[in-house]
């Protein structure tokens, strides 16, 4: 089968830079741009085809509402599949975040508490002197307490005498 779009001749002449050979080389160059723009605008016009809508001008096929009505639930199918993955994927961050700020909360308490210990580390000296300080005072209520009886038995003492 003979191609439509080839250039028609495909003789050369036999001398090179002749004024023949220019007008075949002319007329080739001239089928060749031809030829492209054709298979170029054929291609867009196949290519527009395809991906242009389908036109309301022209009526359905018989089977193309069953069709139809088959890519529909397709389509709805897939696009309640895709919206339930995002749903998933939202839902998924949305709980990590929240066990982020619960673990930033967790934090928190923990570095609270050691600020405390940390404070009560700074008063542990202090803390210390007052407990020597409570030592000394009830050593010192012992003694005056001692005193105190054995001021007793010498008052009892010096009135028996």
């Amino acid at each position: 089968m003979a191609n439509e779009w080839a250039p028609a001749s495909t003789e050369y002449p036999a001398t090179p830079g002749s004024t023949e050979a220019s007008s075949q080389m002319q007329h080739l160059a001239d089928d060749i741009k031809c030829y492209d723009v054709l298979v170029c605008d054929k291609t867009a016009l196949k290519m527009a085809n395809e991906w242009a809508p389908a036109s309301t001008e022209y009526p359905a096929t018989p089977g193309s509402t069953e069709t139809s009505s088959q890519m529909q639930h397709l389509a709805d199918d897939m696009y309640d599949k895709v919206a339930a993955y995002l749903q998933g994927q939202i839902e998924g961050s949305v709980a990590e975040y929240k066990l982020l700020e619960d673990l930033n909360n967790v934090t928190s308490q923990r570095y609270d508490d050691m600020k405390q210990v940390a404070s009560d580390e700074t008063l542990r000296p202090y803390l210390q002197q007052i407990d020597e300080v409570d030592e000394n005072t009830r050593k010192l209520e012992e003694a005056a307490g001692m005193l105190e009886r054995y001021v007793t038995a010498l008052g009892k003492f010096f009135v028996s005498l």
